[in-house]
């Protein structure tokens, strides 16, 4: 769980991140997304957003492994996941920053 919901500010919507398993192809992720967002919605009563990490940006997995997880099956692939995100944030971030720095000079 991510965004939003997690801070001080009225929430609008809960957003929810999931790892599919990565045997899954791309249309049954796509399926099971949209399956787990309409559920949700009628659970909880408020708008849910579903967002799959197996094709996000660096940047959203970072951003989404500073929330809160609220299941895991796998623990060490979890780690392992958070661990390679953060590496791979940490190593893009100084080159994003001088790719702003120099589009902001310019």
């Amino acid at each position: 769980m991510h965004g939003s919901f997690l801070g001080q500010h009225p929430c609008h919507d809960l957003d929810v991140a999931v790892f599919f398993d990565d045997r899954l192809a791309e249309e049954a992720i796509l399926d099971l997304t949209m399956e787990l967002t309409v559920t949700l919605t009628c659970k909880l009563h408020i708008p849910v957003d579903v967002c799959p990490l197996n094709q996000a940006n660096t940047g959203f997995r970072y951003h989404v492994t500073k929330g809160v997880l609220l299941i895991s099956r796998d623990e060490e692939e979890t780690y392992d996941f958070i661990e390679k995100t953060w590496r791979d944030y940490l190593d893009f971030q100084p080159l994003a920053r001088q790719v702003l720095k120099d589009l902001i000079d310019k």
